[in-house]
C-alpha cells in the first residue's frame, strides 16, 4: 500500500485536529503511518477511510477506545448501522 497522505489532509477530511489523529495513533494504535524523508507521518488510503469512519462513529456517541481497533469492514458496518437508524427517525 502506498502511503503518501499527510496528517493535515486526513485532519481536513475528518474535521478533527492533527493532534487528535496523532493521539488515535499513539494511544490506541489506530494507524501505523510511515515516516517521510523529513519525519512527517504519511498515511495510506485505508488509513483515511478508517479515520473518516472513526470520526463519524465518535460524532455519533461511540468512544475511540471502542472503535480504534475495529477493522475497516467493521467500522463501515457500524457506520451503515447509524445511517440505517437515521433513516427510521
Amino acid at each position: 500500500m502506498n502511503k503518501n497522505i499527510g496528517i493535515r489532509v486526513i485532519s481536513d477530511i475528518c474535521r478533527v485536529q492533527p493532534h487528535t489523529i496523532r493521539m488515535w495513533e499513539k494511544r490506541y494504535g489506530a494507524f501505523e503511518p510511515v515516516r517521510g524523508m523529513n519525519g512527517e507521518r504519511l498515511y495510506g488510503d485505508e488509513d483515511v477511510a478508517r479515520a473518516k469512519a472513526m470520526a463519524n462513529l465518535i460524532a455519533h456517541g461511540q468512544t475511540i477506545s471502542k472503535v480504534a481497533n475495529l477493522t475497516l469492514q467493521e467500522l463501515n458496518e457500524q457506520v451503515s448501522g447509524i445511517s440505517d437508524e437515521m433513516a427510521y427517525e
